[in-house]
């Protein structure tokens, strides 16, 4: 297969793209037992965002009979094709000389692509994505990684990937302890994410039920008072319909008209005396 098609996960193993992106569907369908899918992908991989693309810088060397295709045998001799380092041209791809996959930083202009648009790790349109990303321990030390970034930037050195670490000399136990911390911060970062907004929900809840409450207090001695006013008003109107009814009955009748109103021109008289 071509380089392209080759992927890295975080403790330096690679993989056919096919065949990862087959383990990961059989996780997610759960066709095998886990044990299986564990033991052709790992369970430190969650998805293809743990899995990044491999580009090796091959070079081509001349068959070693001088450039005559033919040994003797009636066979062809076929040049040799050698994994190198890009900067240094030294052989990499035996695993003996330490080397590291290179994994760009996201692209934010990706965030703009619309859902469900084909994109990967180095998103970018500027032809990078087809360059070589492998690179020796030795080209990292000699040009340090602030000059790597102009031509393999960006890149942070914590996602730079050790190919195939050895495991002995406690090499591949502070790959593994330093991813399942990442992996660690990473979702006690996303848990936080999620307290902090259903905090902010439950903020905003409290802000209404606060200011309704409030309005509602208001509105009360407004009520109140109108409430009173208007008992007031039904108290006054009634005196005065029960007047008036007492006035109109007196006046019909004579009997009621010569005491109330005998009483009234005695009144009068004892006033004009005086």
């Amino acid at each position: 297969c071509s380089s392209a098609d080759i992927v890295v996960c975080p403790y330096g193993k690679l993989y056919k793209r096919e065949e990862a992106l087959e383990a990961l569907l059989r996780r997610s369908q759960q066709i095998n037992s886990s044990s299986n899918v564990t033991d052709a992908l790992g369970s430190h991989v969650r998805g293809m965002k743990d899995l990044h693309p491999v580009r090796f810088y091959v070079t081509t060397s001349a068959p070693s009979n001088g450039g005559n295709n033919n040994n003797g045998n009636g066979r062809g001799t076929m040049a040799r094709y050698t994994a190198t380092c890009p900067i240094t041209s030294g052989e990499i791809g035996s695993g003996n000389v330490p080397s590291f996959v290179i994994v760009r930083s996201k692209n934010p202009k990706s965030k703009d692509k619309k859902k469900g648009s084909p994109s990967n790790d180095n998103d970018e349109t500027d032809g990078i994505e087809f360059s070589p990303n492998v690179i020796s321990e030795r080209a990292i030390k000699e040009m340090g990684i602030d000059g790597l970034q102009s031509e393999y930037g960006p890149f942070e050195e914590r996602n730079m990937i050790r190919l195939a670490p050895p495991k002995a000399g406690g090499v591949f136990e502070e790959i593994q302890r330093m991813w399942e911390a990442r992996v660690e911060e990473e979702r006690v970062a996303k848990m936080q994410k999620k307290k902090d907004k259903k905090r902010k929900r439950g903020t905003t809840n409290e802000d209404v039920s606060a200011k309704q409450n409030s309005e509602t207090k208001t509105s009360l001695p407004i009520v109140a008072a109108a409430a009173s006013s208007s008992i007031q008003g039904k108290k006054t109107s009634v005196a005065d319909e029960a007047r008036s009814n007492i006035q109109t009955k007196v006046a019909n009748n004579s009997v009621l008209s010569s005491l109330f109103g005998g009483a009234g021109k005695k009144n009068q008289s004892e006033k004009e005396k005086r």
